[in-house]
């Protein structure tokens, strides 16, 4: 059996985008780390240089392969000053090379205890960029 090309390290920076039906922060671009190993995936993310990457949503992460395309994802919930959040988070990645994946990062969260007035009651969000194959190690 071959070995799956999309086994290793990969990163980049994800720009956020705006538009239409997007939650429209100023949020700086993320540097995020997806390993890739035994058809499993883990998902990073590094939001300042000074930091480490840090493991986002340990063990949740999903993915399906087919042929030059790869969908990564995780549904979640969690509480916080706000009350309860259910997140989906996906990676819709593609084949650009063989060290290059085209990105997009892809969430919708539902802040199920705010009011429906707030911007940030229920929301999408939205990344793209690539990601370049940086080694074959798991982990951050």
């Amino acid at each position: 059996m071959d070995q799956n090309p999309y086994e290793g390290t990969w990163e980049g920076e994800l720009q956020y985008q705006k538009g239409g039906g997007l939650y429209n922060p100023d949020w700086p671009p993320d540097v995020w780390r997806l390993t890739i190993k035994d058809n499993a995936a883990r998902v990073f993310i590094k939001r300042d240089a000074a930091e480490d990457f840090k493991e986002s949503k340990p063990g949740k992460y999903k993915m399906e392969i087919y042929m030059t395309n790869v969908l990564i994802f995780a549904i979640t919930s969690g509480g916080d000053e706000d009350g309860v959040w259910v997140e989906t988070q996906t990676f819709v990645l593609t084949q650009k090379g063989p060290d290059t994946l085209g990105a997009i990062l892809a969430g919708a969260v539902n802040n199920t205890e705010q009011p429906l007035d707030r911007e940030t009651s229920k929301f999408f969000y939205l990344g793209t960029g690539e990601l370049l194959r940086t080694g074959l190690a798991m982990g951050p």
